[in-house]
């Protein structure tokens, strides 16, 4: 974990408990932390709630409460435990809905958009979405090698290897000048403005949303970097890659990753000039699907949530 995302994690954390314990005149002890944790997860959706209970287990360890601090670590979410109730289950937040695609006389006109603004920082990053299709963070620390090859470090690695797939990519050679080309025009503007990383990658996703805003006022859900990363896997789906190969391209360490992009019967929009080496393709850990009978009850657990209007907060206070 970098020093910035401790920072944040730690001011995530003070804040939940100033806000749900300590302005009440509750004492922050584990009980009583262990049950705001459980009494909120209805109200978040599941990534959110992890994100928070990660931030608290960081904030007690700085704080001298290892015990404490491995004790949450091992905490369940209630909404999404394999033997919640399906009162409970039915009443998981969906994920944030995302534009997951982008035509081609879509991404033109924010092409010429961007121009016309001159602004190439952004005219770079968006180079770098559509041809690599990788996670914004990822695009600002790319590698350049031989042979038309770029290595992409995984964003979302844990320390057991669980998640998140470092990864070497072949393009075509016209696709790599493109990246490559990019890629400096990014370092130079992080160099100028002495931004680190992260700040880069908010910094050109605000102006990205800006443009996209200016462009389509009324549209609900906007292109965004993640727009093209879906768009980059289903078009590997529809040209007929396999999973395992779209997992290490992706930057994924399970084939079952795949699903989330989009449907393999749909013509692709273009043909992908992008491929994994062997060795990225040989470090996806999980390479067989699930069982069909695992997807679906999955799908079933699915069609409950949109269906049902129970209220989980009165179940949960009883």
């Amino acid at each position: 974990m970098n020093g910035k995302t401790k920072v944040d994690y730690i001011k995530l954390a003070t804040h939940f408990i100033q806000a749900r314990l300590l302005d009440k005149g509750i004492n922050p002890t584990e009980k009583n932390i262990r049950q705001a944790l459980l009494a909120c997860a209805v109200e978040y959706r599941p990534a959110y709630w992890r994100r928070l209970r990660g931030a608290i287990v960081t904030q007690q360890i700085e704080a001298g409460f290892a015990k404490t601090a491995g004790s949450l670590k091992l905490l369940s979410n209630p909404v999404t435990r394999p033997d919640a109730r399906d009162e409970l289950k039915a009443q998981k937040k969906p994920k944030q809905k995302r534009c997951k695609t982008v035509k081609k006389v879509e991404h033109l006109l924010l092409k010429n958009h961007i121009k016309q603004n001159r602004d190439r920082p952004l005219l770079a990053i968006l180079d770098l979405a559509l041809i690599l299709g990788c996670r914004p963070i990822e695009m600002m620390t790319l590698q350049v090698r031989g042979n038309d090859q770029i290595f992409i470090t995984g964003a979302k690695k844990t320390a057991n290897g669980l998640r998140g797939l470092d990864r070497t990519v072949t393009l075509s050679a016209l696709e790599f000048t493109n990246v490559n080309k990019a890629r400096l025009e990014l370092l130079e503007y992080q160099t100028a403005k002495q931004l680190s990383p992260e700040q880069l990658q908010k910094r050109l996703q605000r102006r990205l949303a800006t443009a996209t805003k200016q462009l389509w006022p009324r549209r609900k859900h906007r292109i965004t970097l993640y727009s093209y990363r879906h768009l980059m896997g289903s078009t590997l789906k529809s040209a007929g890659i396999d999973r395992r190969e779209i997992a290490a391209i992706m930057g994924h360490q399970s084939v079952n990753s795949v699903d989330v992009y989009g449907n393999r019967m749909r013509k692709t929009q273009r043909k992908p000039g992008i491929s994994a080496t062997s060795g990225s393709i040989q470090s996806v850990r999980k390479t067989m699907l699930h069982h069909p009978e695992f997807l679906e009850n999955r799908q079933a657990e699915r069609e409950a949530q949109s269906s049902s209007t129970f209220h989980v907060k009165r179940i949960l206070r009883r």
